[in-house]
């Protein structure tokens, strides 16, 4: 057995050991913590990062297996806390919240979110499978591949990490195994769903090691930006997050981010810029 088959394998037996209940996600009460948050017995102290995972949209992978999305949701979660030491990450499910493509992540702040480090919202974009001619022995081969985006979101809504995930499979399903989890697309999925959560940790180990090479960043760190508009009232979105409508001051974050203002009847005005203080963002919208 290979090191890396080892390794995948300890991972599953972990995770299949962790409770569910220890990787739910309960929102902090106004002014407290969150109960998922508290140390507990033989625990040295809670992981720094509280990772939340909202459910999983599953897209057409529902017509295989309809229940994957709280599958996937736990299995993300378990990932990051069995992996997650060196990014000093724990995983958390939160199936109360809206599903990933919902239309309420476009507003901000999200009720249930209230305590968490990061949000994870986990989409599942295509599913292309394809059945060659049936052999003349035995079944017929399939080959599917699922593309999936994931994005994580800081406690003020702003995108911090964005990762497309694919995953491929080619063969003959085994009869053996007729369970959904067994089918190609949800092979697939998962396959894919892995790649990008793999990529999750890799960018909260390093920016661990950014963290411990200088100054921890704080909440002094975002910047107020005054945003209108000629005329007012139109819709705000950064990084593709609705944070409010003109006019309005928003607090962001010192990095490269998309600021997009639009209204119905106009033309959208959008740039990529870095804040920074005082900046005032005031676009006349031309008619369409």
């Amino acid at each position: 057995m290979t090191r890396l088959a080892a390794l995948a394998l300890a991972v599953l037996a972990l995770a299949a050991c962790t409770p569910r209940d220890r990787n739910t996600w309960h929102p902090a009460p106004p002014g407290g913590e969150s109960p998922a948050r508290v140390q507990r017995p033989n625990e040295a102290a809670p992981r720094r990062t509280a990772v939340v995972f909202a459910p999983v949209a599953i897209g057409a992978l529902a017509e295989a297996w309809p229940d994957a999305s709280e599958k996937f949701t736990y299995d993300l979660a378990d990932r990051i806390d069995v992996l997650g030491a060196k990014a000093d990450a724990d995983g958390l499910a939160a199936t109360g919240l809206p599903v990933s493509d919902d239309a309420a992540w476009r507003a901000w702040p999200v009720e249930g979110t209230s305590g968490a480090d990061l949000i994870v919202l986990t989409v599942v974009q295509s599913i292309e499978r394809k059945d060659a001619p049936a052999a003349a022995q035995g079944g017929r081969p399939i080959t599917c591949t699922t593309i999936i985006e994931m994005r994580a979101l800081d406690a003020y809504g702003n995108v911090v990490f964005a990762k497309r995930g694919r995953g491929d499979w080619t063969g003959v399903p085994s009869p053996k195994f007729p369970g959904p989890e067994a089918k190609p697309e949800s092979k697939t999925a998962w396959e894919a769903c892995s790649n990008a959560v793999g990529a999750l940790l890799e960018f909260l180990e390093k920016r661990n090691e950014a963290v411990a090479a200088g100054p921890a960043p704080t909440a002094e760190q975002l910047v107020d930006v005054e945003i209108a508009s000629d005329p007012i009232g139109a819709d705000v979105l950064v990084d593709g997050i609705f944070r409010g409508n003109t006019p309005c001051t928003l607090k962001l974050p010192v990095k490269r981010q998309a600021i997009r203002i639009e209204r119905s009847g106009h033309a959208p005005w959008e740039r990529v810029m870095v804040p920074d203080a005082g900046m005032k963002i005031r676009p006349a919208l031309e008619k369409k």
